[in-house]
């Protein structure tokens, strides 16, 4: 069986450093992962041999991996419980429904902000870094589930609490970032965004939601950090019901926890060849 047609053996007078060595595996690494032909394999005997197979390594605690021939697996699990479930208490920033028009984007509260990005949490569970020898096709799907308690719609009467049902509370969305690039900036993609609705004062235990998304891109080699980011989202409330009691109550909604549990995020990277590779 041949080494592939771009397999130069050494000879005498060549250069033999490191690089040398590098680009004769890498040239043998592209061969075998999609370009060998039939003609190159042996149909007149049995040319495999115990030699020639390699068998993956499995290490478990603490980093639970296999390393396989071509492509390594790992794995995380954090039991479904109480203890492992991921939530937030404050209002590290926050947006505000778009008043003035009918858009369905919202606006920043804080006009100090110029962006949301810094205001999204990771939230932990659903987080990985990964280093890419050679541009990849990186997929990541995601599922979730959350809801929120204990806060305060901002209404008074039962009538008008329910109207709340409709209002969005927290808001969930992929970012990536690649610091190895000139460009190291987060960059995140809004077609991954997803709306938590309220639960109201009275507790609907249906509006637990199930949440799931699926992000495709291609990345260059180097290191790259991805992660899905949770946002609070909080309305101003107005009109009849509305909690005005001299400002003792405050204004709008007031979101106390949001729970996110069940969480799971498999990332996938796959190496892309070029012709000229």
């Amino acid at each position: 069986m041949p080494l592939g047609v771009d397999w130069a053996t050494f000879t005498v007078g060549d250069s033999f450093d490191e690089n040398a060595i590098i680009d004769r595996f890498r040239a043998l690494e592209h061969w075998i992962n999609g370009g060998i032909k039939s003609d190159d394999l042996k149909d007149d005997e049995a040319w495999v041999e115990s030699r020639h197979i390699f068998k993956p390594e499995f290490y478990g605690s603490p980093a639970p991996r296999v390393e396989a021939v071509s492509g390594d697996t790992h794995y995380r699990y954090r039991p479904f419980n109480v203890e492992s479930r991921y939530y937030r208490h404050e209002q590290g920033g926050w947006y505000k429904h778009d008043e003035i028009s009918s858009d369905p984007d919202l606006l920043l509260e804080d006009a100090a902000v110029k962006t949301a990005t810094g205001l999204f949490t990771p939230v932990e569970g659903m987080a990985a870094s990964i280093h890419l020898d050679e541009p990849s096709l990186v997929t990541v799907t995601a599922n979730w589930y959350a809801w929120d308690s204990g806060g305060d719609t901002g209404y008074v009467y039962q009538r008008y609490k329910n109207l709340a049902l409709d209002d969005r509370v927290a808001m969930f969305r992929l970012f990536y970032q690649s610091p190895d690039s000139d460009d190291d900036d987060i960059k995140e993609d809004i077609a991954t965004t997803r709306a938590l609705y309220c639960r109201s004062d009275t507790g609907y235990f249906f509006r637990r939601q199930n949440f799931s998304t699926t992000w495709m891109n291609v990345l260059d080699a180097g290191t790259h950090h991805v992660w899905i980011g949770m946002l609070y989202i909080l309305l101003d409330v107005s009109g009849t019901g509305y909690l005005d009691k001299g400002g003792e109550y405050g204004t709008g909604h007031r979101v106390k926890h949001i729970y996110v549990d069940g969480r799971n995020f498999v990332l996938d990277a796959t190496r892309l060849y070029t012709s000229d590779d």
